[in-house]
């Protein structure tokens, strides 16, 4: 029965033992058991508070049996608690005592604590020996629940309040509601209800087992929790953040040029969270901004980093990597290699020598000589500007050469400059390098072209080749050697026909002849000065005067020309024709002997 004025339901049972345990159960809501033990003649008491609540007052009711209440002298009452065992002492304000109608007794407590839970009876006589007790009554007092609190294991900074748990893991690893002193909560997934499980670990921590679903992103989960205490049950909310693990990011590297923006792109889709990239380069992060989009249709996020530092040929074939890194998933890595294009940085020329020897025309060799590269690039050649041939390697050629042959050169191409450049198809390349020509010809004695690669170790201090230098010197000494054994050979030859034609005297006419010193000797030597005009070819000895010997000679301007007819030997058919001096200046006489006599 239930009255509803004062909330309580009424059981009367008519039949019942004098002791046992007792309680109450009310939809999915059960009381706490009593121990029923009915004491004869003392009267009844219960618990007048219906629920008793932490804070607020309990009451308790007893009403004396007619047999005790005749008993004036032995009749007391005196409120006991079974407990702790002990009588309980009325106070104004804590613990009081009221009788009301029907002479039933009320025992107020105030503030109730949890120490108020217990057992209850009443004392009705003052007899010592033999004491008399009502039963006991269980006093239970609810102490309300805390409030409840949702927790997940991993927090996420897009949404710090949210439940974090990722896609097809189980929500009773990741999210759990935290409650205590309240009846077994329930956790809503938004409008559906899911029984919780108290955690084996805590006894105030309660999951619930779901499998997390896409669809569950950002629903609501509420934790609801109630017992006696409460008017309404205590909830706590908060929303479901559904964590996806983002696709293998994308690398993009395009063929790089050296010194242009490398523009290398790094791509991240399909996550949630955003996903941080980084950008790994020869050990060194060169990671740059992040641009990160929201994809409202698919609620994604795309993550995209751009790297447009100038490239560097030293990075040609090194590997760039690209790492996905995100608190919830494990890290991503991405690599390729780089194909940096680069062209040659320097550029030579090497000038062919001049021949020593004199040439009509000549052929010469220029070669140009271009460092490292890798582009496809080439050496053109120009004369005064005119393209003449074009040559080269294609990819990956160290101390690429070049050589062009010019045949036919002559002075007549004197001033014309030869010029080797580079040309590349993928950058402005200003290499060149030239040469201006000066050949000799027959007409010069010497010349000498300049090289830019001449080997300083073959020259003298005038920048002469120690080579021409030698042959310089061996021709010299040869040609006075030559000049040596003619003069030598000259002079026996001319000796053998003075003696042939000694025994036919030539005769002699002397004219204008000037006598300077006589020497005591049978015979007179003279030596004469003879001055002929001839129109034919003349040469000019100067004069000699020989030293370190007895006879002191004197060597005269000579016809050649002259004495070579002299000193052939006259043909006998023919009379020898005389020949004529004319002005003969006599410069020195000499007595000798015979053999001694040169006529000239």
């Amino acid at each position: 029965m239930y009255n509803a004025t004062l909330g309580v339901f009424t059981t009367v049972y008519p039949n019942i033992p004098n002791s046992g345990h007792l309680y109450a159960v009310y939809g999915d809501c059960s009381s706490q058991s009593i121990r029923l033990d009915l004491q004869v003649g003392c009267g009844d008491i219960h618990l007048r508070t219906p629920n008793p609540v932490l804070g607020k007052k309990v009451e308790i009711a007893y009403n004396p049996s007619p047999a005790v209440v005749g008993l004036t002298g032995e009749y007391t009452r005196e409120w006991y608690n079974e407990s702790s065992r002990s009588l309980m002492t009325l106070t104004e304000g804590l613990l009081t005592e009221e009788e009301i109608h029907n002479e039933e007794f009320v025992l107020t407590m105030y503030n109730s604590t949890r120490w108020t839970t217990g057992n209850y009876s009443v004392k009705c006589m003052k007899n010592t020996t033999y004491s008399l007790h009502t039963e006991r009554v269980f006093v239970k007092v609810t102490v309300p629940p805390g409030q409840p609190f949702l927790r997940s294991k991993i927090n996420v900074q897009d949404c710090p309040k949210c439940l974090v748990v990722i896609l097809g893991a189980n929500m009773y690893e990741h999210v759990f509601c935290n409650t205590s002193g309240g009846t077994l909560p329930y956790i809503y997934l938004d409008d559906v209800k899911y029984k919780a499980y108290r955690d084996t670990s805590s006894e105030n921590i309660y999951k619930i087992s779901r499998i997390i679903r896409k669809e569950y992103h950002m629903k609501t989960v509420t934790c609801s929790v109630f017992n006696a205490a409460l008017e309404k049950p205590l909830t706590t909310s908060a929303k479901l953040y559904v964590a996806l693990k983002p696709e293998v990011p994308v690398l993009n590297v395009p063929i790089l040029r050296e010194g242009s923006p490398a523009n290398i792109t790094c791509i991240s889709r399909g996550g949630r969270p955003a996903t941080n990239l980084s950008l790994w380069l020869d050990g060194v992060n060169y990671s740059g901004d992040h641009i990160k989009t929201y994809d409202n249709s698919t609620r994604t996020y795309t993550t995209i980093l751009t790297f447009n530092s100038p490239a560097r040929k030293d990075w040609n074939r090194n590997v760039v990597s690209c790492v996905s890194s995100s608190p919830l998933f494990e890290t991503a890595t991405q690599q390729k290699i780089i194909n940096c294009k680069y062209p040659p940085s320097k550029l030579t020329m090497d000038a062919p020598s001049i021949p020593s020897y004199l040439q009509d025309s000549y052929t010469l060799k220029f070669s140009c000589f271009m460092d490292t590269y890798n582009d496809n690039c080439l050496i053109s050649w120009t004369k005064d500007g005119q393209l003449l041939n074009s040559n080269g390697e294609v990819t990956n050629k160290i101390h690429d050469s070049a050589v062009m042959e010019f045949a036919g050169i002559s002075k007549e191409n004197n001033g014309q400059t030869i010029t080797c450049s580079v040309n590349c198809s993928n950058f402005d390349v200003q290499l060149s390098k030239s040469h201006s020509l000066q050949v000799p010809s027959s007409t010069q004695k010497t010349y000498e072209t300049p090289n830019e690669s001449k080997d300083t170790s073959l020259t003298n201090s005038n920048d002469i080749p120690m080579v021409r230098i030698v042959i310089g010197l061996s021709v010299i000494i040869a040609a006075v050697i030559i000049s040596t054994v003619i003069v030598l050979a000259r002079k026996r030859f001319l000796k053998k026909n003075q003696h042939a034609n000694s025994s036919e005297p030539q005769p002699v006419q002397h004219a204008n002849v000037q006598e300077n010193e006589t020497v005591g000797m049978n015979e007179e030597v003279t030596y004469a000065q003879v001055n002929k005009i001839r129109t034919n070819r003349t040469e000019t000895v100067e004069p000699k005067t020989k030293v370190g010997s007895d006879t002191n000679l004197v060597y005269a301007d000579i016809d050649i020309e002259h004495l070579e007819t002299a000193s052939k030997p006259p043909s006998r058919q023919r009379p020898p024709s005389p020949t004529e001096y004319a002005d003969v200046d006599f410069i020195r006489t000499k007595r000798g002997s015979k053999s001694d006599n040169i006529i000239t």
